[in-house]
């Protein structure tokens, strides 16, 4: 799904997981089968500040017009790379999520879950599930797709995966100018990234 997401149209996209595990699984996948039109860099769990901007620099050179590549970009949800970066134009045209970002199961957010559970006049845990897991996921999903449009004349496609995003607990969640389309199928998703480029 990511190659040939990245591969709709040549430019920079990058991909966001919610662990280094997943995306080195992704990564091993992708280099193993992956189109000779696509370049992947990968964020490592200790990049010196050097190796940050090396990174960055890579989505900052415009794609070349004699090459057909595009680069895909492997990254961590609410790490270094899904908030505070800006990348404007045509240096980012595609961000894809995969997963919905949920936190580790741990003391702390299990903690968050049980007293959201019972504020209120009934005990609701789905309210604490939500307030412990499901909002700060989506916030980092937010982070993440907000490094795609930076500026008013900024164009691109975001592709959320997961099929929890289906569910009404999510949709409500999405900013009212997102334009979602639910996908099936690659066909489906390259049809619609045609008639959106």
């Amino acid at each position: 799904i990511l190659a040939t997401f990245a591969s709709g149209k040549r430019g920079h996209y990058l991909a966001f997981f919610s662990s280094y595990d997943y995306l080195r699984q992704v990564e091993e996948q992708l280099r193993a089968n992956k189109p000779r039109s696509l370049r992947v860099l990968c964020q490592a769990s200790d990049m010196t500040i050097e190796e940050r901007e090396a990174f960055l620099k890579h989505f900052q050179e415009p794609p070349s017009p004699r090459t057909r590549t595009s680069l895909l970009g492997l990254a961590v949800l609410g790490g270094v790379f899904g908030e505070g970066v800006d990348l404007v134009g045509e240096s980012l045209i595609g961000v894809a999520v995969v997963g919905v970002g949920l936190p580790q199961v741990n003391v702390e957010n299990d903690l968050i879950k049980q007293r959201f559970s019972q504020l209120g006049a009934r005990e609701d845990a789905s309210r604490g599930f939500d307030f412990a897991y499901t909002y700060p996921g989506f916030n980092r999903v937010l982070q993440a797709v907000g490094r795609l449009i930076r500026t008013e004349t900024d164009r691109g496609m975001a592709l959320l995966i997961d099929e929890r995003y289906r569910q009404h607990r999510y949709r409500e969640l999405f900013p009212s100018w997102w334009q979602p389309q639910n996908v099936r199928s690659i066909n489906e998703m390259t049809e619609l990234q045609e008639r959106f480029w």
